[in-house]
């Protein structure tokens, strides 16, 4: 196991907001819907983009933060 990094109070909230976002991207992977034509799967996709979005902000912000 790796060392532990000690965070500032932001940092690891930051963490942790990053792993509940990774989380989110996971659980939706794992619902893509089959059929790439059909409007689930564009609501799928938005909501995927978001999540990504979200996810790159926040480790900006951690980037930022060191």
């Amino acid at each position: 196991m790796g060392k532990s990094i000690a965070f500032p109070a932001e940092g690891a909230d930051l963490e942790a907001r990053i792993r509940a976002v990774r989380e989110k991207l996971a659980k939706l992977d794992a619902k893509e819907p089959e059929d790439m034509a059909s409007e689930a799967y564009e609501r799928w996709a938005d909501r995927h983009e978001a999540l990504e979005d979200e996810l790159d902000d926040l480790l900006d912000e951690l980037e930022d933060g060191k």
